[in-house]
């Protein structure tokens, strides 16, 4: 899987408030949310994940529709899809929107 996320990095995009193109850190933690703009669901999801206090955790957001194969390659099966990477590694896969207490506890 390492490998995968190595491959991707160009294209996935760093949410902060200012929503810049960036490259994921290959160090460190990671969340990976896989969503669509047409989806309020996966909007709200990462708008709750910005307002959250998570030190030391890079939340990127993948767009489904501009990235298909990044998403069939993922096993996206459902919208949101929040992996959480370590060190280029995936260490947990969470379908659907997840209460806040459970994404700070896996990290």
């Amino acid at each position: 899987m390492e490998e995968f996320f190595r491959g991707f990095e160009k294209n996935a995009f760093f949410w902060n408030k200012k929503k810049k193109e960036g490259v994921m850190p290959t160090e460190g933690k990671n969340l990976v949310v896989f969503h669509a703009k047409w989806s309020q669901v996966s909007t709200d999801y990462i708008k709750r994940l910005d307002r959250e206090n998570l030190p030391g955790v890079t939340v990127v957001t993948i767009d489904v529709d501009k990235h298909p194969s990044l998403a069939t390659a993922s096993g996206v099966r459902g919208l949101p899809t929040t992996m959480l990477v370590g060190d280029g590694v995936t260490k947990k896969t969470w379908v659907g929107v997840q209460p806040m207490e459970e994404i700070k506890r896996e990290l």
